[in-house]
């Protein structure tokens, strides 16, 4: 199974917790380019799950209001849409795929896409209660 590395996870708990940086880190960058080009960040897409690989897309809004997906890591998407306050969605395949979530009788229950923006609270607490619940473990190999 694919597995995020420390860089990758270090992008990510700073652009939940906050900036902790003295200095701009290349999300933070990447964020700042697509302004000055006129684009918006406005999400990510973890798309498809291939050979233990996860797949994302970027989507960004461009000046002529039209969505632009650039192909990206997820964890290099996701680190930039926290940043931009962004949506990030998982396709159902690819939960279903990399997790199975239990049912309260043990077995694999189908799961349902979830898709969370930063200004929808209950997106948020429910995000929150799923995550609340999983193990480390349970989130496949990574690194400390």
């Amino acid at each position: 199974m694919a597995s995020v590395g420390n860089p990758e996870a270090r992008a990510i708990l700073i652009a939940i917790r906050g900036p902790t940086t003295s200095r701009p880190m290349t999300h933070d960058l990447l964020i700042k380019m697509a302004d000055a080009c006129g684009a918006q960040v406005i999400g990510v897409d973890i798309r498809a799950l291939e050979d233990g690989t996860f797949l994302g897309d970027l989507r960004l809004r461009g000046t002529d209001d039209a969505e632009i997906r650039v192909d990206c890591r997820p964890s290099d998407g996701i680190a930039a849409t926290l940043r931009a306050k962004g949506q990030i969605r998982v396709a159902t395949d690819v939960l279903s795929a990399a997790h199975p979530f239990p049912g309260q009788d043990g077995e694999n229950q189908e799961t349902q896409s979830m898709s969370v923006s930063a200004d929808d609270t209950e997106g948020r607490e429910r995000l929150e209660a799923t995550l609340a619940d999983l193990l480390p473990e349970e989130l496949g190999d990574f690194e400390m």
